[in-house]
Order: C-alpha cells, then sequence, then structure tokens
C-alpha cells in the first residue's frame, strides 16, 4: 500500500484561549446561564444566552450579558435588580451550567457535537471526530461516498427548504401578515432551495399560521370579555356606591332633626337609638360596596396584565423560535457547504490521473458565529477553538490530483 502523508495546513490565528475557571471565562453567544436569587425560596433558574448576548429574565427583560466575566455579570445582574425595586440587596449565585458543544464536520469519520472543555484544540477535536476520512484512494469507496454525499446533499437541501418555510412564517407572523411569501426567506437560502419546494410547504406553514393566529384570538376574546365584565361589575358598584351614599346621608339628616326633638322631648330615646343604628348599618353597607370596588379594580388591572402579557409573550416566543430556527440555519448551510466541498473533493480525486500520488494535506477551517455575523477563519492544529465552533475539516488531495483536473 502506498505511504499516505500528511501536510498538516498552518494558519495563523488571533484567538482568546478559554480560561481554566469560571470566573475568568467570558460568556459567549448560545451558553446555558445558571441563575439562582438565595434571597428567594425559588430553585435556581438556567438561561440562554441569545443571538444578541442578552438572557431573557422574568421582570427586568433582556439583559446582555456575552462578553462578560461571570463576575462582572452577577455584579451588573445585583445592580439591574436593584435599581429596578425589585430586591433591596440580592444574593446572587451565577454560573455556567452548560458551555456550546463544538461541531465538528467536513473530511471526518464521525462528524457530529462532543463536548466542549477549555483548551480543546482542533487536532483533538479532529480526534474526537474519529480523524480525517483517508479512503479516497480506493475507487470503489469513492464511487459509494459520492453516492452517499449526493444523497446527504439532497436530505440536506429538503431540510433547508423546511427551515426557510418555517422562517418565513415566523416573520409573516412578526410582521401580523396572513400568509407566508418567497420575500420572507432568509437571503443566504433563496440561492440554495428551489422556489417549487418552498412553494409546496407553503400552504401547510399558512395553515399553521392560520391556526396559532384563531388560538390567539380565542385566547385574547376571551381575557376581553372578562375585562368587560370586570368593567361592568365597577359601574354596577358604583350605582350602588351613590345610591347608598344618598341614602346614608338621608339618614344623617333625619338623625340629627330626631336629636334636636328629643331634646324637647318629642322623641322618645329608644327611636332615637333605632335610628342611630340604621346610620350605623349604613355606614357599613357603604364600606362593604367601596371593598367591593377594591377587588374588582384589582381583579380588573390584573386582567388589563393578562392581556398585556398574552400579547407581549407572543411577540417573545416568535423572536426566540427565530433565534432558534437561525442558529438551525446556520448548522444546516455549514454541513450543505461541506458536503458540496467533499463532492467537489471526490469529483477531482476521481479525475484525477491514477498514478498520483497520494499525498494529502489537512486544512482546518473555524466559522464562529459573532454578535453581528458568523465569521470563517483559517487556522493550525494547535489553535484553540472557543464553545460553539464549527470546526471543518478539509482533506485536500494531492498536488498532481488537483493539477489533474485543471
Amino acid at each position: 500500500m502506498m505511504r499516505l502523508f500528511l501536510c498538516i495546513f498552518l494558519a495563523a490565528l488571533p484567538d482568546r484561549v478559554p480560561a481554566s475557571s469560571q470566573d475568568d471565562y467570558l460568556i459567549n453567544i448560545g451558553d446555558q446561564i445558571e441563575l439562582d436569587i438565595l434571597d428567594d425560596d425559588e430553585a435556581s433558574q438556567k438561561y440562554t444566552v441569545g443571538s444578541d448576548g442578552a438572557i431573557q429574565l422574568p421582570l427586568i427583560g433582556g439583559f446582555k450579558i456575552a462578553d462578560l466575566s461571570i463576575e462582572q455579570a452577577r455584579d451588573r445582574l445585583h445592580d439591574a435588580y436593584v435599581s429596578s425595586e425589585i430586591y433591596v440587596n440580592p444574593t446572587l449565585a451565577l454560573s455556567v451550567a452548560a458551555f456550546r458543544p463544538v461541531f465538528v464536520l467536513g473530511d471526518v469519520r464521525q462528524p457530529g457535537y462532543y463536548d466542549f472543555h477549555p483548551f480543546l484544540t482542533a487536532e483533538q477535536a479532529l480526534g474526537l471526530a474519529g480523524g480525517a476520512m483517508l479512503s479516497y484512494d480506493n475507487e470503489e469507496a469513492r464511487i459509494l461516498e459520492k453516492r452517499n454525499l449526493s444523497q446527504q446533499l439532497d436530505l440536506v437541501k429538503t431540510d433547508l427548504a423546511r427551515l426557510a418555510a418555517q422562517s418565513a412564517r415566523i416573520e409573516a407572523q412578526l410582521k401580523n401578515q396572513e400568509t407566508i411569501q418567497w420575500g420572507l426567506v432568509p437571503q443566504e437560502l433563496r440561492s440554495i432551495i428551489r422556489r417549487e419546494d418552498f412553494d409546496e410547504l407553503k400552504p401547510n406553514e399558512d395553515k399553521i399560521m392560520s391556526l396559532e393566529r384563531a388560538n390567539f384570538g380565542v385566547q385574547r376574546s376571551l381575557l376581553a370579555n372578562a375585562l368587560v365584565e370586570v368593567e361592568e361589575q365597577l359601574r354596577l358598584l358604583s350605582d350602588r356606591e351613590r345610591v347608598q351614599a344618598d341614602a346614608l346621608e338621608y339618614d344623617r339628616q333625619d338623625l340629627a332633626r330626631k336629636r334636636e326633638l328629643a331634646q324637647g322631648g318629642l322623641v322618645t330615646s329608644s327611636a332615637l337609638s333605632q335610628l342611630e343604628r340604621a346610620a350605623k348599618a349604613g355606614e357599613g353597607q357603604l364600606l362593604q360596596i367601596q371593598e367591593q370596588q377594591s377587588v374588582a379594580r384589582r381583579n380588573l388591572g390584573e386582567h388589563r396584565r393578562e392581556i398585556s402579557r398574552l400579547e407581549t409573550g407572543r411577540g417573545d416566543e416568535l423572536l426566540t423560535q427565530a433565534q432558534m430556527l437561525k442558529a438551525e440555519i446556520d448548522k444546516k448551510i455549514t454541513e450543505f457547504q461541506s458536503v458540496t466541498e467533499r463532492l467537489g473533493l471526490i469529483s477531482q480525486w476521481m479525475n484525477a490521473a491514477t498514478n498520483t500520488r497520494n499525498e494529502f494535506r489537512i486544512d482546518y477551517e473555524v466559522r464562529r458565529r459573532t454578535e453581528a455575523r458568523l465569521v470563517s477563519l483559517g487556522v493550525s492544529g494547535q489553535t484553540e477553538l472557543l464553545p460553539g465552533d464549527q470546526l471543518v475539516v478539509s482533506l485536500r488531495p494531492p498536488e498532481g490530483a488537483e493539477e489533474g483536473t485543471q
């Protein structure tokens, strides 16, 4: 068997080295953060850092913590709870519950997600994925691999069409449109998927959107009807309060007159006592009505808050779904590019001269999601990865094979 020579392609990358301790680690997009407010009886909660670098917290809302150390994030959260008058001086426990895994793909034996640990290098990640795929010197293996990759590429395109339709639906819902349109498909997908595939999925997504809109309408209608009932109850209580106040004022005036007559002996003390008891009872009834009004006002405020929570919650849920879909689309596009590159590589080798020496070169590329965009960086095997990195391993053909295809 011919010897296989592996030449590692080196490329410099100024990189941030993950810290060995969580206190020094800078929080990144996609990390799962665990927050425990020790001053209450609630269990700790876990939040995922979104693509905007923020976590969504109850009572506070979006709170940006990306690129902060654990200590910095804890201090800023403390200040936010205090300034918002939610807590006076809370004791917070903050930690990274889970780093984003790295995704290794390309010319590897076992592509997929692998747990991140500090100081993980590109070469180590390649080892986790079973090493480089070096079976292309076998003609039968190349033919089978090309067939498998072609089928895989078709499946990836199908998945991308599905994700494109879902993304268009969420975008249409955020814009309060009734149907999805091709123009709502992310720009990076329009050159990959076929319009016919999107049109085939469109009716089902429109139906889903219609059902969700109807369900939202029913929930809002129920809350609105409950709100109207409470408003009507308040109106009736207001009328009762006015009538009772008038009756009480009449009783008080009558009691005052009877007291003057009692001084002249024209009204008995028992009759005067009876009038006083009636006035006291009227005062009690008025206080009871006012208490019922207070309860109704609280109910009114709660119904209004529920309607607000329903409307804002729907928007927040759609934004969360959009973020998750964006991450899945990025992953699928990366897979599409990788499979396409591997198909091209096999085609190069299949067209190369049969007597070409089998000398291979391994190239490493890191695709990293930043707050602004997805960036691609050439790296060496010794470069340390960050949580969430996508490592693309490319097995380059022999130089003679490359020349044979030109």
